[in-house]
């Protein structure tokens, strides 16, 4: 069996959403055998690229947004898809490509995967009214669309499995929640055995490394976070804040002296991989305020290491970060003071070590890709897809 990957991203860059992309393709190729996965490469043609610099202008001068999840760029995107490459698979593979596969006519089934849906997204991860209202009606026009083309759609949280069936109304028999897993190595993983032993001999002497992941500074709620850290050390701990992955800090942060801004940190560079597992190791709690996250690969990082979370209860979190398993979900109108209290509580009753093993387990049973792949096989099989070759139209 031949699985052809439609996705206009390079299938090898540890970067492309967030590394799922890669971690995706290369439990593919583990399953299955690398010659069998085939890259059913879309691409930006002249015509799209002149269109999306009007668009973005016009957007931006009417002080709107602009999305891809558009007629025009899906069209093009299906016009760019190398037929040839079709004919040679059995079923195709769509990660995050509703805009690929949206007018996509082909006999082959296809399996789409996503962490939400642009209904969910729309006033949530953007203030409501960014976008042109035109827009946002082409925009779930062509993601009901990739969903009726599919044969399964794959989603990593229940929070999105619901959008699915009450905003789009698929058939719960196309669903299948299959959560992410961490996007690190497995072998990284192994050094997480000594960080849990050493935790509790480390907190007991009151000094706590709390690390925080995240590109957007106030999304993922850098204000509260540093919040939480001020008040942690005024109740006595000697608390640091190790921030990856804001390229210019806050000027509020450069004067703390319990911060650590490691920058941003390339997976693709060996050395800057290294280090972010260095953190990983290092740390004792994983402290992202999130307010808005569709389900947060970081939280099944964190858990692989068995670094208690403390973060919002918001989108599909509540998936990948289960209150007193691996963590705490405060609710969103929580201040960092809240998140302070929570943490010094888990302390005093003696949790972090629980958590840190609670985190560990969900990682080893559901967040981690072996586990996705068994997933993916299953939908695989319940399609009965097999090598016979169809026509494509």
């Amino acid at each position: 069996m031949k699985i052809g990957i439609v996705t206009i991203e390079n299938l090898e860059n540890k970067k492309a959403w967030s590394g799922i992309i890669y971690h995706t393709y290369q439990e593919l190729c583990n399953r299955y055998g690398k010659d069998n996965i085939i890259h059913v490469s879309t691409y930006e043609d002249r015509l799209e690229k002149n269109y999306w610099f009007i668009y973005r202008l016009i957007a931006r001068l009417c002080g709107k947004r602009a999305t891809k999840m558009d007629r025009f760029i899906s069209r093009r995107r299906a016009m760019s898809v190398r037929r040839d490459l079709i004919t040679q698979v059995d079923v195709l593979f769509a990660p995050a490509a509703s805009v690929d596969i949206s007018f996509l006519e082909v006999d082959k089934p296809i399996i789409y995967m996503s962490d939400a849906t642009f209904k969910l997204l729309d006033g949530y991860y953007t203030p409501t009214g960014s976008y042109f209202s035109s827009k946002v009606r082409e925009a779930f026009m062509v993601e009901k669309s990739s969903l009726q083309r599919s044969s399964m759609a794959l989603f990593a949280s229940h929070w999105a499995v619901k959008s699915a069936i009450d905003d789009f109304h698929l058939p719960i028999d196309k669903i299948a929640f299959v959560p992410f897993g961490a996007n690190l190595e497995d072998y990284d993983v192994d050094s997480a055995i000594r960080r849990i032993n050493n935790q509790c001999a480390i907190v007991e002497q009151g000094r706590l490394n709390l690390l925080f992941v995240g590109v957007s500074w106030e999304r993922k709620g850098g204000r509260e976070a540093l919040d939480c850290v001020y008040v942690l050390n005024k109740m006595g701990f000697d608390a640091t804040l190790h921030i990856v992955g804001i390229k210019n800090i806050p000027e509020e942060c450069q004067a703390c002296t319990y911060v650590k801004n490691h920058g941003f940190l390339n997976k693709n560079d060996q050395s800057q991989y290294n280090e972010l597992i260095e953190l990983y190791v290092r740390c004792d709690l994983f402290l992202l305020p999130t307010k808005a996250e569709c389900a947060g690969i970081v939280f099944a990082e964190a858990s692989a290491f068995g670094l208690p979370i403390f973060t919002y209860d918001t989108g599909g979190i509540g998936d990948y970060v289960k209150n007193g398993v691996n963590g705490y979900r405060l609710p969103i109108s929580s201040t960092g003071k809240d998140f302070a209290s929570q943490i010094e509580w888990v302390i005093q009753k003696g949790e972090l070590g629980r958590l840190g093993e609670g985190g560990r387990k969900l990682y080893s049973d559901t967040l981690n890709w072996k586990h996705w792949g068994e997933c993916f096989d299953k939908v695989i099989h319940q399609l009965n897809v097999t090598d016979k070759k169809i026509r494509v139209k």
